[in-house]
Formats: structure tokens, C-alpha cells, sequence
């Protein structure tokens, strides 16, 4: 294969991969903007899209703080494995509003979650955040906190995780808040991004983690230049 054939191929790779990857840039809101108090402090984590609960308890809190969205009659939260997406807990149903709570029981030796004795499912030690909207009418999906999983939606951010376990003023005390959008973020009326659709407050959280952050077209394109300039160089 000839120079500028390769320079073609590696050229025709690098614009598949920007298409594939298109993630709109969206202005992520704070925590005081969602809730509406700003006596409190947070710290936004926007790379983080899973939690592990503390090793010191076999259970955790969690609360709904707020639902404000005209599809909250339709709309489910829960945890999902990270190893393994199909595999759910749901905390809260369709008829569940702000001021709910449920205590969610975990076995550390075999990473089994339940409410419920009679349903227990095996999350693993480590466990992202669903926002189910699949059963209203129009634009039904699930939304998880790891934009990876967000396919319908082009990758888009969902849910934010705030690292609260030294903030005051917020409902329950919780460690770790989790704030979803429950609308496409890349279609419909356009973007909307105030991701007080669902938000959680979870206690007993030992730490959020991330999955490896997405990467943004502008340094695909910055990697894809620097290696189409290394292939040139070799070619001198």
C-alpha cells in the first residue's frame, strides 16, 4: 500500500471514530442550581459515573430529594451492576415522590443487593445509577450515569454525581447526591440540561469512581493529526 493510500485509510479511521463519538459539549449545572440551596457546599464530580458502598455497613439509604419533570408519573431509578448493565435494582417506581425513602441491604461477601428478601440481585461491589423512562409515550429510553451506555442518545451525559459527605442543608445527609435528565439531550427541543428530573441522595457511600472519561472530537482530532504527522515524518 502506497503513502497516501495509508494517509487516506488512517484518515477515513479518524472521521469514523469523531461520528461515532459525537458528544455534544453540554454546560453541566451545579448542585446548588438543582436543588435551589446555596447554603450548602458540593463537590462536582464530573468524571464519576459509579459508587461502592462503605465496607463498615451492609446497608445504605437512599432519598428522593427531588422530581421535577412532567413525566414523573413514567419514570423509575435504580442501580445497576458495573460489570453488567442488564442487571438492576430498582429503588424507586413510578408512584414514588420527593421524600421517599428506601434502605437498600448489601452482603459484601457475596455483592448481593436487596429491599426486599425475595429479590435479591448481584450488583458487585461497585454499582452505577439508572433513570428508567421506557414507558412513556414518546422518547422512551434508559439513562444511565455512564455515558458509555447512553447509545440512543449519542454517548450524552445523564447523570451527574456530586460528592456531598461534607455538605450541610441537603434532605437525608446524603454522601453522594445523584441528578439525572430524563429528556434527549441532543434532540427533541434541544438541549436541556437543569438535570432535576431525578435526584437521589444516597448515605453510607464510600467513593464514586469513573469509567474513563469520553473523549471529546476536538482531541480525536488532536491524537488523529499528531499521528497522521509521526506517519509523515516516517515518510521523509
Amino acid at each position: 500500500m502506497g503513502k497516501w493510500k495509508k494517509i487516506r485509510l488512517i484518515s477515513a479511521i479518524l472521521i469514523a471514530i469523531i461520528l461515532t463519538f459525537n458528544v455534544n459539549v453540554v454546560a453541566f449545572t451545579s448542585l446548588d442550581t438543582i436543588t435551589g440551596n446555596s447554603a450548602h457546599s458540593d463537590i462536582f464530580a464530573s468524571d464519576y459515573f459509579y459508587a461502592t458502598i462503605a465496607p463498615s455497613v451492609n446497608s445504605f439509604e437512599a432519598s428522593m430529594i427531588i422530581e421535577s419533570t412532567p413525566f414523573a408519573y413514567n419514570n423509575k431509578f435504580g442501580i445497576f451492576s458495573s460489570s453488567d448493565a442488564s442487571v438492576k435494582l430498582e429503588l424507586f417506581g413510578r408512584c414514588a415522590s420527593p421524600g421517599d425513602s428506601v434502605t437498600v441491604n448489601f452482603d459484601h461477601n457475596t455483592n448481593q443487593a436487596w429491599i426486599v428478601e425475595s429479590n435479591k440481585v448481584t450488583i458487585g461491589p461497585s454499582f452505577g445509577f439508572y433513570l428508567d423512562a421506557s414507558e412513556r409515550i414518546f422518547y422512551r429510553d434508559v439513562y444511565y450515569s455512564d455515558p458509555l451506555l447512553n447509545e440512543d442518545d449519542d454517548y450524552q451525559v445523564h447523570g451527574l454525581l456530586f460528592e456531598t459527605s461534607s455538605a450541610s442543608g441537603i434532605f437525608g445527609n446524603p454522601d453522594l447526591v445523584v441528578a439525572f435528565e430524563d429528556w434527549p439531550i441532543g434532540g427533541g427541543c434541544g438541549y436541556v440540561t437543569d438535570f432535576d428530573d431525578m435526584v437521589v441522595g444516597l448515605t453510607n457511600i464510600a467513593s464514586a469512581s469513573g469509567s474513563g472519561s469520553i473523549p471529546e472530537p476536538s482531541t480525536i482530532l488532536f491524537l488523529g493529526f499528531g499521528c497522521l504527522a509521526i506517519f509523515g515524518y516516517r515518510y521523509r
